[in-house]
């Protein structure tokens, strides 16, 4: 494998045991790219003034970071708008708290997750 192709290859990472949403849900640490996309939309949603926007932002990082029984993300089989019409905002924004700490903290960030 030429040092190009290994820079750019995907490391493999376990998902992570997350609780949230009244449940311990796997769910999979996001790349830089994506967790760049919801930072930028979420300021322009702000900027705008725009709840409804944000709530679904918020809901779709949720679905995009929790696994379903295949390991795939939940987004595939879930829309935002079906996240929302079982939970508040303050349970999915809660729920975006803890899975923006494991994006972005320490591999104890998982067991603080865990005990959570």
């Amino acid at each position: 494998m030429n040092l190009k192709s290994q820079l750019l290859k995907p490391a493999e990472l376990a998902p992570v045991t997350v609780t949230i949403l009244g449940g311990e849900f796997p769910a999979r640490r996001l790349t830089a790219a994506r967790l760049s996309e919801h930072d930028k939309l979420v300021r322009k949603y702000q900027e705008d003034n725009n709840g409804e926007q944000l709530n679904i932002q918020a809901a779709q990082l949720v679905l995009d970071s929790v696994l379903d029984e295949n390991n795939q993300p939940m987004a595939e089989s879930v829309k935002p708008t079906d996240l929302m019409e079982v939970h508040t905002p303050l349970a999915i924004n809660a729920a975006v708290a803890k899975l923006i700490q494991i994006n972005f903290l320490s591999d104890d960030a998982e067991d603080t997750a865990k005990k959570d």
